[in-house]
């Protein structure tokens, strides 16, 4: 949104729907939104950090590679659509940080979905073009995207007439569950995929594994503490009284619905067999304990009270970049070190 120049704002601040003023960082701001942007500053990272050519794909049994295809096809989709709205986010956003944040998430969205091609190309050579056309050939990845790419085109619609009225507020909300839902339960389902099948058959895609950590960081510290941070502060304020009720009630209802929609992609990979670490039983799991931490995420009761085993440590540890510090160091699939960065990712890693 462009500022109006002839009059200088005077209103409250808030997050959405204030007055519009110039990217000043001498206005009122939001501190939280301050600090996340400074942490994905510090975090910074670019296309091709990691080599992934001495990656060992032709290993894996078929099974093990088509799970491997269909997940990977499935990310590059998805980091191909969020940086739309994000930058949608960045434009309407009436705070100054969050503004900057929203952007910079926009940008490393744009790194994750052309790191995706990137490694599979040093893979794969002339077959990765084949490998990533699963995108255009399977029916059940077109299915999984339905939810986000309906609610960001209603978003992306809206704007035109964006204005403070519950139909806008609460397309703004939507927009803000399913990107969140998308990072934080879908997201790490995949990352589990690709993790655990690299486990299981002797480190074959190391160098992919690595990729995956520094987009896993982005999205499940940084990205998903902005996505319930802005909902929760939203339904805080005095313009959104009168939707909380409406949106405690449509985020269980979407949130359960993601849940099942998860474990029916994962009965569907499952149906090229079982792998090591990755079946029914373990993967519902999973999947039901991401979907009840992030409804306590945003203060609505949790629906499948499944206690933390230790498939979800290991998880938690692996995509850990804190605790990965030395192990990358010692990885020649990782071509330099970022610069010195603050060890802080613990305070906003409300996952």
């Amino acid at each position: 949104m462009i500022p109006n120049l002839n009059k200088k704002p005077k209103g409250e601040h808030k997050l959405f729907f204030g007055e519009h003023d110039l990217a000043r960082l001498d206005t009122p701001f939001d501190i939280r939104f301050k600090a996340l942007a400074e942490l994905d500053e510090a975090n910074s990272w670019f296309l091709n950090i990691v080599d992934c050519s001495n990656d060992r794909w032709y290993e894996y049994p078929e099974s093990a590679l088509k799970k491997f295809q269909l997940t990977i096809g499935y990310q590059t989709i998805m980091d191909a659509t969020v940086p739309d709205t994000f930058g949608k986010m960045a434009e309407l956003t009436t705070d100054p940080w969050l503004g900057y944040l929203y952007s910079r998430i926009a940008t490393m969205e744009k790194t994750h979905n052309l790191s995706y091609s990137s490694g599979i190309l040093q893979a794969f050579g002339a077959k990765a073009q084949e490998f990533l056309d699963v995108v255009y050939e399977d029916n059940q990845i077109k299915h999984r995207v339905d939810p986000e790419v309906k609610i960001a085109n209603e978003f992306i619609d809206s704007i035109s007439t964006w204005k403070n009225d519950e139909y806008h507020r609460r397309v703004l909300l939507k927009q803000l569950l399913a990107t969140f839902i998308l990072e934080g339960i879908k997201f790490p389902f995949s990352f589990f995929t690709s993790w655990t099948l690299n486990k299981a058959y002797n480190n074959c895609s190391q160098g992919f594994s690595q990729l995956l950590i520094k987009i896993a960081t982005d999205e499940m510290v940084v990205h998903t503490a902005t996505g319930s941070g802005v909902i929760k502060k939203l339904l805080k304020h005095n313009d959104f009284k009168n939707d909380v009720q409406w949106f405690k009630e449509y985020a269980q209802k979407y949130i359960t619905n993601s849940v099942n929609s998860e474990i029916e992609w994962s009965d569907y990979l499952l149906e090229t067999g079982e792998e090591p670490g990755f079946n029914k039983q373990i993967n519902d799991h999973f999947i039901m304990y991401w979907g009840d931490r992030r409804l306590r995420e945003l203060n609505i009761p949790q629906q499948y009270n499944v206690s933390k085993n230790d498939i979800e440590i290991w998880f938690d540890e692996y995509r850990n970049i804190n605790s990965k510090q030395s192990a990358l160091q010692e990885i020649s699939n990782v071509s330099y070190q970022l610069g010195q960065c603050v060890n802080d990712l613990h305070k906003f890693d409300t996952n």
